[in-house]
């Protein structure tokens, strides 16, 4: 390399390295065998495999006691909500029973006792409003069983939610002189759902029988389940009179069946059956949550 007497080099990794060397005189003949120099580089203490193993262990700890903590902090949200949820569920079973043991108890005894006195006071002036009192006990006893029914968290399930609308309409359409036909699933999934979601669900139908006794004339009504890949459906029909083209079908109760359903994420929609009468049905999307079988007898039942 000319007339260089040195050699720098920069930036060599840790290593063993052989250093050779020919001299050349003024003629430009090299020599006959080059000088050999073995050097060997130590690393620094931060480039040692030691010091790296423990730099990844010392990461690991690190990231592991961070997701402890992080664990911890999560699993005390959880118990927080769940602490809650279950001071909440206490409360609603507690108002519950105290609203169908002391309320319902008294109504009860109020509506027999106005019923006596109705009795005793045949053919007075009394007896009519005695009548009335009795029946207005009655209708707020069944208000309040609904209430009940709402409020008790050992109802929120789709099983619940089914068998108390069976027997509503079973006894509403059997006052009114209409005959019920039920067409449920025997093995209908014991689906959780929260009182709000099935309280509104219920409401729609009590709703929808409702306008049969009111408005339909019919003579039969039919109650029809179905449940498919998720979504449940209520089919409630009549063979009364059926929907005027005239009609204008937008009064409160078809605004209410339509608030009720966006909340629950469903759909509603009536229209004449071939037949004769109406149709409602109602199509709500369950919540995705996990299903428990449950095993109920077929109903099929005319009343």
């Amino acid at each position: 390399m000319g007339n260089e007497r040195s050699r720098t080099f920069s930036a060599i990794p840790p290593g063993k390295y052989t250093f050779q060397v020919s001299a050349m005189n003024g003629d430009g003949v090299l020599s006959a065998k080059p000088a050999i120099v073995r050097i060997e580089k130590h690393p620094h203490f931060w480039q040692t495999g030691w010091f790296i193993a423990q730099l990844w262990l010392l990461v690991i700890l690190l990231a592991g006691g961070i997701g402890g903590v992080l664990a911890r902090i999560r699993l005390k949200r959880r118990i927080q909500k769940l602490n809650i949820h279950n001071a909440r569920e206490t409360e609603r079973s507690r108002i519950a029973r105290d609203l169908h043991d002391d309320l319902g108890a008294s109504l009860t005894e109020i509506s027999l006792l106005a019923g006596l006195g109705a009795e005793q006071a045949a053919g007075s002036e009394f007896q009519s409003q005695l009548d009335d009192l009795s029946s207005r006990c009655r209708a707020t006893a069944q208000a309040l069983d609904e209430i009940v029914w709402a409020v008790n968290p050992r109802e929120d399930s789709l099983g619940s939610l089914i068998d108390y609308l069976g027997g509503f309409a079973t006894e509403f359409l059997e006052r009114a002189g209409i005959n019920l036909r039920l067409r449920i699933p025997a093995n209908l999934p014991d689906h959780p759902l929260d009182t709000t979601y099935r309280h509104s669900i219920f409401l729609c139908a009590r709703e929808a029988f409702n306008n049969i006794v009111k408005h339909s004339e019919a003579e039969t009504a039919w109650l029809h389940v179905t449940l498919e890949e998720g979504v449940l459906e209520i089919f409630i029909e009549d063979d009364g009179k059926g929907i005027h083209p005239d009609e204008p079908g937008q009064g409160q109760g078809l605004q209410n069946f339509k608030a009720r359903m966006k909340a629950c994420g469903g759909q509603f929609d009536r229209r004449n059956r071939p037949s004769g009468g109406t149709v409602v049905r109602f199509s709500i999307p369950l919540p995705n949550r996990s299903n428990k079988k449950r095993t109920t007898p077929n109903r099929q039942k005319t009343k």
